[in-house]
């Protein structure tokens, strides 16, 4: 259907319609040459930082249905997209709070340049955010110390909640067609999914959803016990090979698995990363069955 959801610069509201000067103009140039960020060496297509426009820009140049228009609306909670065959999306994040904050840390960076702007939408206001965007570093969350060299640490006692804006703005969905359900998590914060799926539960126990998209490649500063608790799912899917933050972290992995439950889990990886390996060898704390697959290049069937 050629349509795309993304939320960039152009999906907020404009604070005003004042016309940036030429001053304001060559200091988003400046940061529209230094690119996105160059990926990993090891990566198979590494991306040049030179490389490339802003998704945004392109969407617009191809006249892509964006945001089911031009891209100038956001899609936040609450938000529905009813497809044929009985196919259903519910948008349950980000907050648009979290898109206003994103949008005052990028004007914050770029006042510190001597930008004095409204950020009006335009394609080089919109490379120039989009490549900042990719390269803001993530908040320092506090170390984790190893309380004993003899035991491994519980996902309780390393949780610290992922603090970085650009994943908090993250589009999180439920698809559900028939009597499946899917919950695809991005990269959003473990505290805002479960504040909009806690209303949800019908009972004490967990939500089961057919498949969970594991958020932030299975970082361990996205998925808190509390989340465990408000939502499980007999397949779990992380995406990452690993290479460039050391995701997924085994922790995570642990704590998905070791959970009582009367299904057993199955947890999909699309490369083999080193804790997906340690999982291999590793015992439920609770006896509950769960599997290990590395679906590089296959199809996944949910249900």
């Amino acid at each position: 259907m050629n349509a795309v959801w993304h939320n960039s610069l152009r999906s907020l509201p404009a604070p005003t319609t004042v016309p940036d000067s030429v001053h304001d103009l060559m200091i988003l140039e400046a940061v529209r040459r230094r690119g996105f960020p160059r990926a990993p060496t090891s990566s198979a297509a590494p991306i040049s930082a030179r490389q490339g426009s802003s998704l945004a820009k392109l969407l617009r140049e191809h006249a892509y249905n964006w945001n089911s228009g031009n891209g100038s609306t956001c899609i936040s909670e609450g938000d529905v997209l009813s497809l044929s065959q009985d196919v259903r999306v519910d948008v349950i994040g980000p907050m648009t709070a979290r898109l206003e904050e994103l949008r005052g840390l990028w004007l914050g960076e770029v006042r510190k340049l001597g930008y004095k702007g409204s950020s009006q939408p335009s394609d080089l206001t919109e490379d120039a955010y989009e490549m900042w965007c990719a390269s803001v570093p993530a908040r320092s969350a506090p170390q984790v110390k190893t309380i004993a060299a003899n035991r491994s640490l519980r996902l309780a006692e390393v949780y610290t909640p992922d603090a970085s804006i650009p994943n908090g703005s993250s589009i999180t969905l439920i698809i559900s067609t028939g009597n499946k359900r899917v919950l695809f998590l991005g990269d959003a914060w473990a505290e805002d999914v479960v504040a909009k799926l806690r209303p949800l539960q019908t009972t004490a126990l967990p939500i089961i959803f057919d498949a969970i998209k594991v958020s932030h490649h299975g970082s361990l500063h996205n998925t808190s016990v509390d989340l465990l608790s408000v939502a499980d799912s007999p397949c779990f899917l992380i995406s990452s090979d690993g290479g460039r933050h050391g995701h997924p972290d085994f922790e995570v992995l642990a704590e998905i698995v070791d959970r009582p439950a009367p299904f057993k889990r199955h947890l999909f990886f699309n490369y083999e990363t080193a804790a997906s390996k340690q999982l291999e060898a590793h015992t439920s704390r609770s006896g509950t069955a769960f599997s290990v697959h590395v679906a590089e290049h296959d199809w996944i069937q949910v249900g």
